[in-house]
């Protein structure tokens, strides 16, 4: 009785082994995968014209907690954003960017912007220069034109 309690308990630690060790490759192939996608990414960044990777990381660390590339989330989607109006006139663009609350007040559009999303408004950037909003506009218009599964991957 006791042999077979043994042989049990040995052949429960040999499936823990195994499992633990399939986990572990898992882990492995995905991370593999993931450095593989991103570097993907960077090689469709680079190949963009106009488009640098500092627009990326601009976008990411100012933009990205609200705005995802081509879906609708707590703020619009920003494909094609800049051929409507007021977003059209670049200047604006800067204005709202560093000031929305200012802007609203002279913009009826960005009002309703606001209105529809129930009352939200968006972060102001005032440190951002117009470089800088040139490049993550870049990005933008980039990322819009890169595959789902590439701009996926540079939302992570």
């Amino acid at each position: 009785m006791k042999e077979i309690k043994y042989i049990l308990h040995a052949f429960l630690l040999l499936l823990t082994g195994i499992f633990a060790f399939i986990c572990l490759k898992a882990i492995l192939i995905s991370t593999q995968n993931d450095q593989l996608t991103k570097a993907v990414l960077i090689d469709d960044i680079k190949s963009t014209p106009n488009v640098s990777l500092r627009g990326r990381q601009l976008f990411m660390a100012n933009c990205a907690s609200c705005h995802i590339i081509g879906v609708e989330s707590t703020g619009p989607s920003l494909c094609g954003f800049d051929s409507r109006e007021p977003w059209n006139e670049r200047e604006n663009v800067y204005q709202w960017i560093r000031n929305p609350q200012e802007f609203m007040k002279k913009n009826k559009y960005a009002s309703e912007l606001k209105e529809s999303y129930s009352g939200r408004i968006m972060t102001a950037f005032p440190d951002l220069t117009n470089e800088e909003i040139d490049e993550i506009i870049n990005y933008i218009n980039a990322a819009c034109t890169m595959p789902a599964r590439t701009v996926a991957i540079a939302e992570n």
